[in-house]
C-alpha cells in the first residue's frame, strides 16, 4: 500500500534551506513547490537510509527535515482532516495582561535587584554613591534577567500562553520523540483492519520508527556529555551564586529593619553597624539564601543551559533510561501484535481460497454424478411384498416361463396384489 504524503509548508521551507547549503535529497526533487507531495515508499526508504554524519547547521537543518516530515506522515495517516486553518486565536486581552505583568514584573524586580545590593553597601560600607550606584544597577539587569528565566515562563504558563522559544536541537530531538509516539499510538488504533495491504505499510513505518529511535540514542550519549560539561557547570554555579547574593542582600537588610525596630523597645539609639544588628542580619540573609538555593536555584542555573540549546529538563526527559526503554517496548510489542494480525489474516485469506476450491471441486463432482445417473438404466426396488423378484425361479408348474421368456419379464413389472389369497381365508376365517 502506497500512498501519498503532502508536505507542509515548514517542511517546504527546510527544503529550501537545505537546497542553498547542498543537494536535496532524491525523494524530495519533485517536491519544492506547494502544494507538494511525495510516495510513502520513497519518503520511508529515505528516512531508513543511514545519513552521512554531518555537524553545525547541517545536522541542524537535517534533523529538523526529519521531525517535519514524521509530523507530515502523521498527518497523512489521519483518517478525518484535520482543521489546522481554524486553530485558536490567542486572546488579545490574555496577550496584554502578559505585557502588563512584564512591565510590572521588570520594574519590581530591578527595584529589588538595586536595593538590596545598595541599601547593603551603603548602611556598612563607606563607598562613593558612583560606585554604589553602578554596582546597584549591575545586580538590577541580573535580577530582571531572573525574573525572564523563571517567573516570566511560570506566569506565561498560568495565562496558557506559549513563549516563543527559537529552534534548538533539543527542541528538534524532542519533537522528533512525540511525533513517533503520535504515530504509534494512530497505528495501535488502526492496526485492526482487515487490510493485508494497510498492515504491511503500518510495518514498514514501525520498522522507521525503531530504526529512528535507535539513532537518537547516540544523541543522548553525546547531550550527556554536554550537559555535565566542566565549563558549563561552572557558569552555572556562578550565575546562581551571583543570584544568591541578591537574596542574601534582601534578607540582611529585612532582617536590619526587623532586628533596629525590635532593639528601639529597649535603648533610645541603636547603630545598625553594632555586631547583634550585624549577626541579625547576617542570620536573615543565610535563611533568604538556603530557601533560594534549594528551591529557585535550578530555575537559574537552566537559563544559562537553555541559552546554549541544552534545557536541563528537556536533555533529562529526552535521555531518560526508564521512558526510552518503554517507548522502544511499546514499539516492539506493537510490532508483535501487527505482524500477528497480518498472519492470521493471511491464514485466513488462503483458508478461504481452499474453501472456494473445494467448493468449485464439489460442484463439478455432483455435475458428474448426475450425468452418470442419467445415462444409467433406472434400478427398480426388490420389496417381495409389492413385486416380484428380479430373478424367479421356473415354477414346476408352468415350466415353459423360463427367466429369459417375455412371459418371465412381464411378471417382473406387474405388481402383485396386496390381499393374496392367504390374506383373503385368514379374513374370512375372522368374520
Amino acid at each position: 500500500m502506497t500512498f501519498d504524503v503532502t508536505l507542509s509548508p515548514q517542511t517546504l521551507a527546510i527544503l529550501d534551506r537545505i537546497k542553498t547549503r547542498g543537494s536535496v535529497p532524491a525523494c524530495f526533487s519533485a517536491s519544492q513547490h506547494a502544494p507538494a507531495q511525495v510516495t510513502s515508499e520513497a519518503l520511508l526508504a529515505w528516512m531508513n537510509e543511514g545519513q552521512a554524519q554531518s555537524k553545525g547547521r547541517a545536522r541542524f537543518l537535517l534533523e529538523s527535515l526529519y521531525a517535519s516530515c514524521l509530523a507530515d506522515l502523521n498527518s497523512s495517516l489521519s483518517k478525518t482532516e484535520e482543521e489546522d486553518d481554524k486553530a485558536k486565536k490567542r486572546n488579545w486581552r490574555i496577550m496584554a495582561k502578559l505585557a502588563f505583568l512584564a512591565l510590572l514584573g521588570v520594574i519590581y524586580f530591578a527595584a529589588e535587584g538595586f536595593d538590596g545590593i545598595a541599601s547593603m553597601l551603603l548602611g556598612i560600607s563607606t563607598l562613593s554613591g558612583v560606585y554604589v550606584f553602578a554596582i546597584g544597577v549591575v545586580f538590577a539587569v541580573l535580577w530582571t534577567t531572573v525574573f525572564f528565566a523563571v517567573h516570566l515562563l511560570e506566569i506565561a504558563q498560568n495565562l496558557g500562553v506559549n513563549m516563543i522559544d527559537a529552534p534548538k536541537m533539543i527542541n528538534i530531538y524532542t519533537n522528533q520523540v512525540e511525533q513517533i509516539k503520535a504515530l504509534r499510538k494512530k497505528i495501535n488504533q488502526q492496526y485492526d483492519e482487515d487490510d493485508g495491504e494497510k498492515l504491511k505499510y503500518d510495518l514498514a513505518i514501525l520498522h522507521m520508527l525503531i530504526n529512528r529511535m535507535s539513532e537518537l540514542d547516540s544523541t543522548r550519549e553525546a547531550l550527556k556529555t554536554a550537559l555535565n560539561n566542566r565549563f558549563l557547570v561552572a557558569a552555572k554555579y556562578g550565575l546562581a551564586l551571583l543570584a544568591g547574593v541578591v537574596l542574601f542582600c534582601g534578607g540582611f537588610m529585612a532582617g536590619q529593619t526587623v532586628a533596629l525596630a525590635f532593639a528601639a523597645l529597649f535603648v533610645a539609639s541603636v547603630s545598625p553597624t553594632a555586631w547583634p544588628i550585624i549577626l541579625f542580619c547576617v542570620v536573615i540573609g543565610l535563611a533568604a539564601f538556603g530557601f533560594y538555593w534549594f528551591v529557585e536555584r535550578h530555575g537559574i542555573e537552566n537559563l544559562i543551559g537553555r541559552c546554549v540549546g541544552l534545557d536541563k529538563e528537556k536533555v533529562n526527559a529526552f535521555c531518560d533510561e526508564e521512558l526510552v526503554e518503554k517507548e522502544n517496548n511499546k514499539l516492539d510489542t506493537l510490532v508483535n501484535r501487527v505482524s500477528s494480525r497480518r498472519d492470521r489474516l493471511q491464514e485466513t485469506n488462503e483458508l478461504r481460497a481452499e474453501n472456494e476450491g473445494l467448493k468449485g471441486q464439489l460442484h463439478v463432482l455432483k455435475s458428474t454424478i448426475l450425468v452418470d445417473l442419467t445415462e444409467s438404466e433406472p434400478v427398480y426396488p426388490t420389496s417381495s411384498r409389492f413385486f416380484q423378484p428380479c430373478h424367479p425361479e421356473p415354477s414346476p408348474c408352468h415350466p415353459e416361463r423360463s427367466e429369459g421368456s417375455p412371459d418371465a419379464r412381464n411378471n417382473l413389472l406387474q405388481p402383485q396384489n396386496p390381499f393374496d389369497e392367504r390374506d383373503s381365508n385368514l379374513a374370512l376365517g375372522g368374520q
